[in-house]
């Protein structure tokens, strides 16, 4: 009975541990994505965030700072889109 019992608490306590975390949603208004439509996430080594968009473009974040990384080593977006 007291193996159950250990067996419970430990699942209540992890559980509880992950309902407790806290999620950030990020988009265009409050960092520095340029597109909602995000198509891909990374997290590296060092724990930067990297964000591929359909904007042809990928965003780093490294906790305080947001910087964008475009094709053809442009600021400029293609002109065009796919849908």
């Amino acid at each position: 009975m007291k193996k159950i019992m250990l067996v419970l608490l430990i699942v209540f306590a992890v559980t509880l541990k992950c309902v407790a975390q806290a999620w950030t949603h990020y988009d265009t208004t409050n960092s520095g994505l340029t597109d909602n439509w995000v198509t891909g996430v990374a997290i590296d080594a060092s724990g930067n965030k990297w964000f591929g968009t359909l904007s042809y473009d990928v965003i780093k974040f490294d906790g305080t700072n947001w910087t964008s990384y475009y094709p053809f080593g442009t600021s400029i977006h293609p002109p065009f889109r796919i849908k």
